[in-house]
């Protein structure tokens, strides 16, 4: 457990592994694209799935595993041709590696263990300083400060003053109160942004997700394949920040816009293909 780095080229190991397991999903999802020919790119793109989903194990980082349901049920949306049986058999794959997981690794026992201990010492209040218990106290303290500041928060600026001061009145505990942040992007931005910060995160998940979530079930493969990808990515850094912040990292926030605003483009793009060929069509139906 202590081999565990903190950072990872520079970014914490959390949001490092929640990218690198998003990256290799996405990755997975893009098999869509593919013809049954394309054995050896199917085969790599398998490959780098498995490699995001090993390093997920190998960090032991908790908040990435919630993700994995979640992923399991959007290929299920866009996959629709795929047989029910077969649809079963990846279910019960699943949970086969999960149960499997836990019961043949040590390190997994171990991790499950702690969340458990730390919660309990946290309720006890034997001990609130402890991993989780520092993120619990900070999501109470959170509450905490939207209550006192509901509509525009205390500002982005104001946040360390704010945590110092929580715990001179105890609130929370000094150690606590030296975390950069509140270990969640919904609460961060209520506490420090108020109403105006929680509408737009919300906005920033919801909106997108929206619009890819109505073409999961396209008759288009391609265009199933665009809209898996986008609710992979908009609904995934919602499950990850619920548990940390990951658009306080600028490499993370980047990642989310930019491959945001190319998977947007792509679907425009097919849809504006697909609309051409059905006039086309139309036209030559008519002529004859």
């Amino acid at each position: 457990m202590g081999l565990r780095p903190n950072f990872v080229l520079g970014m914490p190991l959390v949001p490092f592994t929640n990218m690198t397991v998003m990256m290799g999903v996405l990755v997975l999802f893009s098999i869509g694209w593919n013809n049954k020919g394309d054995k050896l790119e199917i085969a790599l793109k398998l490959l780098t799935g498995a490699v995001a989903v090993y390093a997920s194990y190998l960090s032991l980082t908790r908040s990435s595993w919630v993700a994995y349901p979640v992923f399991v049920i959007i290929a299920l949306l866009v996959f629709r041709n795929m047989q029910l049986r077969l649809k079963l058999a990846i279910f019960a794959m699943m949970a086969g590696l999960f149960f499997g997981t836990y019961l043949f690794s040590d390190a997994v026992k171990a991790r499950v263990r702690l969340a458990h201990a730390d919660i309990e010492l946290f309720v006890s209040a034997k001990e609130k300083n402890t991993s989780l218990g520092q993120r619990l106290q900070l999501w109470q303290a959170s509450w905490e400060v939207f209550k006192e500041h509901p509509v525009a928060g205390t500002g982005r600026e104001h946040y360390r003053t704010t945590v110092q001061k929580l715990a001179e009145r105890q609130i929370i505990t000094p150690l606590a109160a030296t975390q950069p942040h509140m270990h969640s992007d919904l609460l961060f931005h209520m506490a420090t942004l108020g109403l105006f910060g929680l509408a737009a995160i919300l906005a920033l998940y919801l909106a997108p997700a929206y619009y890819f979530l109505k073409e999961v079930r396209h008759p288009d493969r391609e265009t199933r394949t665009i809209a898996g990808m986008g609710c992979v990515l908009a609904l995934g850094f919602f499950v990850f920040g619920l548990s940390d912040t990951m658009f306080y990292w600028r490499v993370s926030y980047a990642f989310y816009i930019i491959l945001l605003a190319v998977l947007f483009a792509g679907m425009v793009r097919r849809k504006e293909s697909l609309a051409g060929a059905s006039g086309s069509a139309r036209s030559v139906a008519r002529a004859e």
